[in-house]
């Protein structure tokens, strides 16, 4: 009974084999897509233009061929611009020469598109900065505590001059971290810019995440600036408490003189309450919770 399953079994795979075989020895139509390269660019000359990444040929061939086409090598459709300058017409068909992995085999039926249009200009160097894209989810009760840092800040970027024109910064591609609880140092990517290339095409990231806590500081002294000569200003009180939140390092590095809380005279004059709330200066990444009091009373004295 064993000796007769594996017979049907191998006459079966025989049988499938030699369908196979007969049908991919037919011809067929079938669409290959496949990105397109320009070449014979004369020296220190770009494309200035937007040309397709990607055409597709409407191809005819022998079955088997077709389907090593579509799960073989890659393919680039090379299309020449002749060393040539300025605007340049060209019929995707005339460029099939270019191509050697289009043999006999093969017969082009159609392309899409059936022409582009060229726009070869001097090449340019350009500095730009550069902006990062990113998302920062930091862990329950952590926080961000410094600025976020690209290194390097900016890259040089090559292109045909009008296209240079118009480009001022280049960004990163989008990034997401999640649940961070620690410094973070990362490379990420530039995003591409089509016909421009960079000397770097990645920057790392740097910024740190802490505990987040806060902290009372005392005694802190209250200004009032740009006090005409002919006037004095009396807060009661001057000197206040004030409560600071951000991360745990950086607050407790945090100096007193660091803290700065003013109160502008023509504010003074314009209150109508008898009491201001005072304006403040803090330390980067870190918050105001509350002053005690919240609102400072003051006398005008005039000379």
């Amino acid at each position: 009974m064993k000796k007769n399953l594996y017979l049907i079994i191998i006459a079966t795979l025989f049988s499938i084999i030699i369908w196979v075989s007969i049908s991919l020895s037919s011809e067929y139509f079938t669409n290959l897509k496949v990105p397109i390269k320009i070449i014979n660019i004369p020296e220190n000359y770009g494309i200035a233009s937007n040309i397709p990444e990607h055409i597709t040929l409407r191809i005819k061939g022998r079955g088997w061929k077709l389907f090593g086409m579509n799960f073989g090598s890659d393919y680039e459709y090379l299309v020449s611009a002749e060393n040539k300058s300025g605007k340049i017409p060209i019929r995707l068909s005339n460029s099939a020469a270019e191509n050697t992995w289009l043999n006999y085999e093969i017969q082009i039926m159609d392309f899409a598109p059936t022409s582009i249009e060229l726009m070869i200009e001097k090449l340019a160097i350009k500095k730009v900065k550069v902006i990062s894209i990113l998302e920062i989810e930091c862990r329950d009760g952590f926080g961000l505590a410094s600025d976020i840092r690209l290194l390097p800040d900016s890259v040089s970027i090559t292109g045909a001059e009008s296209i240079l024109a118009g480009i001022d910064a280049v960004s990163t591609e989008f990034a997401k971290f999640n649940n961070l609880e620690t410094k973070l140092s990362e490379y990420v990517n530039l995003k591409s810019i089509q016909q421009v290339s960079f000397n770097k095409n990645s920057v790392r990231l740097d910024f740190d995440v802490q505990k987040i806590v806060e902290k009372e500081f005392n005694n802190l002294e209250v200004k009032v600036i740009d006090i005409p000569t002919d006037r004095d200003v009396l807060l009661l009180p001057n000197l206040i408490t004030a409560s600071l939140r951000g991360g745990i390092n950086l607050i407790s590095k945090t100096d007193q003189s660091e803290i700065k809380f003013f109160i502008t005279y023509s504010d003074l004059v314009a209150d109508t309450l008898g009491s201001m709330a005072p304006s403040y200066e803090l330390p980067a990444h870190t918050q105001l919770v509350y002053t005690k009091p919240d609102r400072i009373r003051y006398i005008i004295k005039k000379y």
